[in-house]
């Protein structure tokens, strides 16, 4: 998944997530490398510059530390990480979510969608955010 200060990528069997700082005063850093005062620092980027970012990075802190994290998060009303990501997703992206190849067939789609979902529903500990990018991919390869 990329958004305009991250680029995350999902291992499909482990669900574990892998990330690099794409902009901003900690660019080109892995997370998993990074302390927590510079997570702090980014999610407070993130914050002030994207909200998709802001919501994947949220979410990486949650699959990796739980709540924990939250305790040294600085509150924050920034009403716009509330609204819902309104941008397309490529054909692309959508295969890269699933982590399936261009030439899969409907079953094929179907199949990663279910097995990722399986891992990744907030019911599962996974995040609302990355369920519904989960369920765009799907619907971007089953309905165009």
């Amino acid at each position: 998944m990329e958004t305009k200060i991250l680029s995350m990528r999902l291992d499909h069997d482990s669900g574990v997530m892998y990330g690099t700082v794409k902009q901003g005063p900690l660019q080109g850093k892995e997370l998993g490398d990074l302390s927590e005062q510079e997570f702090m620092q980014l999610l407070q980027y993130c914050r002030e510059h994207d909200g998709e970012s802001t919501r994947l990075l949220t979410t990486y802190l949650d699959k990796r530390f739980g709540d924990s994290w939250r305790e040294d998060d600085i509150p924050h009303n920034d009403s716009s990480n509330n609204h819902s990501h309104q941008g397309t997703m490529s054909r692309r992206e959508a295969f890269d979510i699933l982590g399936i190849s261009p030439n899969s067939n409907k079953e094929e789609i179907i199949a990663a969608h279910r097995k990722l979902m399986q891992k990744m529903h907030p019911d599962r500990g996974g995040s609302d955010y990355l369920a519904a990018q989960i369920n765009q991919a799907k619907d971007v390869l089953i309905n165009d």
